[in-house]
Order: C-alpha cells, then sequence, then structure tokens
C-alpha cells in the first residue's frame, strides 16, 4: 500500500524540477533571442556607420576640388585686376565717341554716368568690381534707351529761342506766353491768397510774392519751352508747349558734319516741322505727358542714304 502524502510530495517535487527547468531554459533562449537582437543592430550601426563614412568621405572630396578651383581662381586674380582698368577705359572712350555722336537724348544723365566714372577711375581706393559694374550699368541704360519711349521738359533747341518761356513769365506772369499751369496757379493762390488774374502786378506785396515764385519754378523746372519726346532710337522730338514750334533731330547731319563733311550741316541738325507733321507730332508729346488719350503714335523717322 502506498502512502498518499509521500506520493503527492514526489509527484509536487517533479512538477516543480520541470518549471524550474522549463524557467531556465526560456531563459536561455530569451537571452539568445536578445544577443542576437543586439548583434544584429550592431551590424547596422556599423553599415550605418560606413555609409555615413563614405558620404563624409565623397563631400571632403569635392570641397577639396572647390578649395582647388578657389585657389586657381585667386592665383589669377592679379592677372584679373590688372585687366578691368584697360577695359573700362576703352568701354568709356568707346561711349562718350558715340555720344558725340548721337542724338543730345537725356544728355545731362549721360555725361553724369561717364563722368562717375572717371571719378572711379582716378579714385585709388575705388573698387575694380564695383567701377566694372558701373560700366556695364552704364551700357545696359544705352540699350535699354532703344525700345523706351521717354518725355521731359526741356528749353527750345535754338539757342536764339531757349529760354523765351521764363522770360514772357518774368516779364508779366499773366500774359498767355506764360502759359501759367494749373499747379503754378494753386501755388499762387496758396501764397497771395489770389488768383493770377486778381494780383496786381504794381502792388509791390505782389510783385515781390511773383519774382519769389519764379524762382521757385525755375529751380523746379516748371518754366521750361516745351517738352522732348524720344521714341527709342527712332526718333527725338520737341515740341514748345503752346505747339507753335515743333522740331524733329537729324542725326544724319550731325554724323555727316562729324565725318568731315559740311561743317554747315551741324547747323541743321534740327529741322522744323510744320503743317499736318506738326500737328501729328504736337500730339504725340501731349500723349506721352498724359495730357491727350493714347492713340496710336504717327512719327516720322527719317533715314539717310
Amino acid at each position: 500500500m502506498v502512502k498518499l502524502p509521500t506520493a503527492h510530495y514526489r509527484i509536487s517535487k517533479m512538477l516543480i524540477g520541470s518549471v524550474l527547468a522549463i524557467a531556465i531554459s526560456g531563459s536561455a533562449l530569451a537571452q539568445e533571442e536578445s544577443e542576437g537582437q543586439t548583434y544584429a543592430e550592431l551590424l547596422q550601426q556599423n553599415a550605418d556607420l560606413a555609409l555615413t563614412v563614405a558620404h563624409a568621405e565623397v563631400t571632403l572630396q569635392t570641397q577639396e576640388e572647390k578649395i582647388a578651383d578657389l585657389e586657381a581662381q585667386l592665383s589669377r586674380v592679379e592677372e584679373l585686376t590688372s585687366s578691368v582698368n584697360p577695359l573700362v577705359a576703352a568701354m568709356l572712350a568707346s561711349y562718350e565717341a558715340e555720344m558725340m555722336l548721337d542724338a543730345p537724348y537725356n544728355a545731362s544723365e549721360r555725361f553724369a554716368r561717364a563722368t562717375r566714372i572717371r571719378d572711379m577711375m582716378e579714385n585709388p581706393n575705388a573698387r575694380d568690381a564695383d567701377m566694372l559694374k558701373e560700366a556695364l550699368t552704364m551700357y545696359e541704360a544705352e540699350v535699354n534707351y532703344g525700345v523706351e519711349v521717354d518725355e521731359y521738359a526741356g528749353d527750345n533747341p535754338n539757342e536764339e529761342k531757349a529760354g523765351w518761356r521764363l522770360k514772357a513769365c518774368q516779364e508779366n506772369i499773366q500774359s498767355e506766353a506764360c502759359g501759367a499751369t494749373t499747379e503754378m496757379r494753386e501755388a499762387i493762390n496758396e501764397r497771395t491768397g489770389k488768383s493770377l488774374d486778381q494780383l496786381d502786378l504794381n502792388n509791390e506785396e505782389d510783385a515781390a510774392n511773383v519774382a519769389a515764385l519764379l524762382q521757385t519754378f525755375e529751380r523746379e523746372e516748371k518754366l521750361r519751352d516745351g517738352n522732348f519726346l524720344r521714341v527709342g532710337r527712332l526718333a527725338f522730338i520737341y515740341a514748345d508747349i503752346d505747339g507753335q514750334d515743333v522740331q524733329i533731330y537729324n542725326i544724319g547731319a550731325k554724323r555727316a558734319a562729324a565725318a568731315g563733311g559740311d561743317p554747315l550741316l551741324a547747323d541743321n541738325e534740327w529741322i522744323a516741322v510744320e503743317g499736318t507733321q506738326q500737328i501729328k507730332l504736337f500730339q504725340a508729346v501731349k500723349m506721352a505727358k498724359g495730357e491727350a488719350a493714347v492713340e496710336v503714335m504717327q512719327i516720322p523717322v527719317l533715314v539717310n542714304e
């Protein structure tokens, strides 16, 4: 006969031993899996590191090539610098020579560009890069003149007539010849409290106010004889404010005189326009000024054979 307590003890001991064996086996397996995962992660990190190193080597090689290229450029800086001044000097000489043979549009600003570059060339502290940039800007402006329509105030190109409007206003600002504009009339009213027609030019106070205003108008270029109109490089036109004198520039006469032709041709650079053409050109000037509805401009183009 088997004693039950003893048998129960033995079975329990066997079960506990089996459980411990399974636990130990599972723990070893888990440890192996953990070590395997760690090893795989190390392999991946190693591969990533190798890729990073390879990329860094490529970047380093690229940078070394750039450094070599920059060093090569720096070695040529002295040579390039020594060539900038003669280049700009040649550009300036060509520019000024062409201006002397060109129509005299925007003359003040064009000669001002040349003066700026000449000043830079004479300045030992001027940077070659700035000087070359200024020269290229000058050439760019000349190119743009060929594709633009421009209008600006100016005096009659005929020396005998130049300044006639200022003289007329100085003699009598109320005269039709003076042609006081709306802006001028408003300035007169603001300063004197009177309209233009109410002024008494024999009155000392009114006369003093008018004299001061005329100086301001002259300084602000509000008393110019008329307006110039440039249509690209095709035509250069002048018209008095009242349209009584309209002229077109004949560049062929200027170039012919410079080429050793009849020097009297230089006196015929401006050609007076009359009749229908006079009306059309005056209308074109008013359109450019924004004083007339925009229509197709009819501009005669002088062709020199």
